[in-house]
């Protein structure tokens, strides 16, 4: 499973944003480390840099001074549709009656090839083979002249998940999709105004969060202030709940429930889930001599089930190397098997002879915690029970994640047991799909849950 993207947008009165942009394509790197962009506007005149590669890789201090502007918007992309090639970085630059603009798109959109054959039909040539120039060829080919006319239209067309930041005639339109399915969220400054992926950005420019979008909405950022309209009666939140348990910075807030908050509740859930059955919290302290985290999106997890038990917990056990990108969007499965010990290296003296609590976010391809057991076995641990505060992933996703195929998801075809066995723990044990929802602290019918066992799509399969 591979989210995604980070997207990002400003209007200032006073400063150029394309400095801004970076810091804010920084905080979101986690999003996607494939390509990076961004666009600024000039009066109507659009400059811009995209190219492959992470943020701090594609700008420069040179190549930002270049960017002039009071506005624009920035995209670091990881392919869910579409090659991983230059031409398919964004944002994506085309015309509307006669003036440029600029899309930035986080998500998937379900009926991509349909809405491609449509636009190749209608005369449109497309560049690229990502699904976001499809928003891009109906809003050139649509009959409206007024373009935000021409944007209902358009995102009344498109099927999917799409959280999108719109530069057009000095304005930065930030658009979600009918459920919500990826995060957006704006914000405010004191000579402007930010949207961003996540709320993270907002804080680390020095901005007040004012809101997240809502679902169905376009907020529109202009320098004298915002504005918002809804572009369909058909709404309803669906929240990826994966973001709380892995994709999100534990710094962020979502739908106004702190990320790391909500991870922490999943250890006092994963106790209340199996209280009448197992329980848990005895097992644990009975069990388990340290807490120990796969870091990062396992640390708020961990900490929170040492809080609940008591156990000790250990986060320099298993050292973290933050210099490398994360396991789970690394590109080819030869650089998965290489990564974990690059990543992740244990350290003996505070392993060795005891039975070690491990905690992890999620279980896709049982990729890496085969290999982080076998490094903790290796450094004298006694005993591995591991503790996955995701429910079993069973399968693929369509809305924003470019999940391998079933016969790649662990879950698809193995019982728990199976797992644990090719994965060499002494026990395994997932959080249950109602005790995550009840960890972030919202009803189950506001999330998008279809790769979990049990869970439901927001947007059915094609």
């Amino acid at each position: 499973m591979q989210e995604k993207c980070g997207v990002v947008g400003i209007v200032d009165r006073v400063q150029h944003v394309a400095h801004f942009l970076y810091y804010g394509l920084l905080s979101l790197q986690h999003r996607g480390p494939e390509s990076a962009g961004i666009v600024v506007s000039t009066f109507g005149h659009l400059h811009s840099l995209r190219r492959m590669g992470t943020v701090d890789r594609v700008f420069s201090q040179k190549r930002l001074d270049g960017l002039v502007g009071k506005i624009g918007i920035g995209h670091t992309r990881y392919s869910t549709r579409g090659q991983s090639q230059n031409k398919n970085t964004q944002p994506f630059i085309s015309w509307f009656r006669g003036k440029k603009l600029a899309i930035g798109h986080n998500g998937q959109l379900k009926n991509y090839r349909q809405l491609r054959r449509r636009c190749r039909k209608l005369g449109y040539t497309f560049k690229s083979t990502s699904d976001t120039e499809v928003i891009n060829a109906l809003l050139q080919l649509s009959q409206k002249t007024d373009f935000e006319e021409a944007l209902r239209d358009t995102l009344n067309l498109i099927e999917g998940a799409f959280s999108l930041v719109i530069l057009y005639g000095e304005k930065v339109y930030a658009v979600r999709d009918r459920f919500g399915i990826r995060p957006l969220v704006v914000g405010e400054t004191k000579t402007g105004y930010i949207v961003s992926s996540e709320s993270a950005t907002i804080d680390i420019l020095n901005g007040q969060l004012t809101r997240d979008i809502e679902p169905g909405e376009v907020v529109v950022l202009e320098s004298h202030g915002l504005r918002s309209f809804y572009w369909t009666e058909e709404r309803q939140l669906k929240i990826c709940l994966f973001e709380y348990i892995y994709f999100a910075r534990d710094d962020s807030q979502i739908e106004g429930k702190r990320v790391a908050v909500a991870r922490r509740n999943m250890a006092a859930q994963f106790v209340e889930q199996v209280r009448q059955e197992e329980k848990l919290k005895v097992f644990v302290q009975k069990n388990c001599d340290i807490i120990v985290p796969v870091a990062d999106s396992g640390n708020a997890f961990a900490a929170g089930m040492a809080q609940v038990t008591g156990i000790p917990l250990e986060p320099q056990a298993f050292y973290r190397y933050h210099y490398v990108g994360r396991s789970f969007i690394q590109p080819s499965p030869e650089m998965r098997k290489k990564f974990p010990r690059l990543k992740f290296n244990p350290i003996p003296e505070l392993v060795r002879g005891k039975r070690v609590g491990l905690f992890d976010d999620s279980i896709v391809r049982l990729d890496t915690i085969p290999k982080v057991v076998e490094m903790l076995r290796k450094a004298g641990a006694k005993e591995i029970h591991v503790f996955i505060s995701c429910p079993k992933i069973t399968g693929t996703c369509h809305l924003g994640i470019n999940t391998p195929t079933l016969e790649e998801i662990a879950g698809s075809s193995k019982t728990k047991i199976q797992i644990q066995i090719e994965s060499g723990a002494d026990s395994l044990h997932f959080l249950e799909l109602d005790y995550a929802v009840a960890a972030v602290g919202m009803p189950k019918s506001s999330f998008c849950h279809g790769c979990m066992q049990g869970g439901t799509y927001a947007v059915p399969k094609e």
